[in-house]
């Protein structure tokens, strides 16, 4: 909870630098009300959740906008990733463990300061093996092997600004920060402090998204 994100920028990575200094200007605003007069005569606690890539069912399941953190997932089944998906590590931690975090914010008195809400990394060759397991009526949809991370580097510069949608199946950018990585972040400090229990085996939640 001590380390910030300090290698994102306005192009690589603005969605991580956007969510980054949105949470240190909260901060700024929360001491400057702290040290005004005010905030000293009702003091204001403020705490932030911090989740790695939160996966679970859809709700919405008429809606045709697919959650941002389900794009992988539904990209693998619906055969867009099927000549094959790059060496990404993710740490993903289950919905219903994060709003558990958020309501063990908003009910535990001594709860301050930033929580981080992250399970076990989970690759893609992983998911995939999964999927197919679960899944085997996709057997022709899904990603038939692991791109070599040089093959994938090359595709996601081809592809580049001529890919136009809103949720891209892969920037440059967003390889390079999971390729070939096995995030591991702790959360000790959130199941400590906000009376959680062990974060759920994150291929519950991958199974649950797949199936809604």
């Amino acid at each position: 909870e001590t380390f910030w994100n300090h290698d994102s920028t306005l192009t690589k990575n603005p969605y991580k630098y956007a969510k980054t200094k949105a949470e240190m200007r909260l901060w700024e605003m929360a001491k400057a009300y702290q040290n005004s007069d005010a905030g000293k005569e009702k003091p204001l606690k403020v705490l932030t959740i911090l989740p790695a890539l939160t996966v679970g069912p859809v709700l919405n399941t008429h809606s045709a906008e697919v959650p941002p953190s389900l794009v992988l997932v539904f990209r693998m089944m619906n055969a867009t990733l099927r000549s094959g998906v790059p060496n990404l590590g993710f740490s993903v931690v289950d919905v219903e463990d994060v709003v558990a975090a958020h309501i063990g914010a908003a009910t535990v008195p001594e709860a301050e300061g930033r929580y981080i809400m992250a399970g076990k990394c989970l690759c893609a060759p992983e998911i995939v093996s999964l999927l197919r397991a679960q899944f085997p009526e996709y057997h022709l949809q899904l990603p038939k092997r692991i791109l070599p991370s040089s093959l994938a580097k090359i595709m996601a510069l081809l592809r580049g600004s001529n890919d136009t949608s809103r949720s891209p199946v892969l920037t440059y950018a967003t390889l390079i920060t999971y390729l070939d990585k096995q995030p591991n972040f702790c959360s000790q400090k959130a199941i400590r402090e906000l009376g959680l229990s062990p974060l759920q085996d994150p291929r519950r939640c991958v199974v649950q998204a797949a199936e809604s």
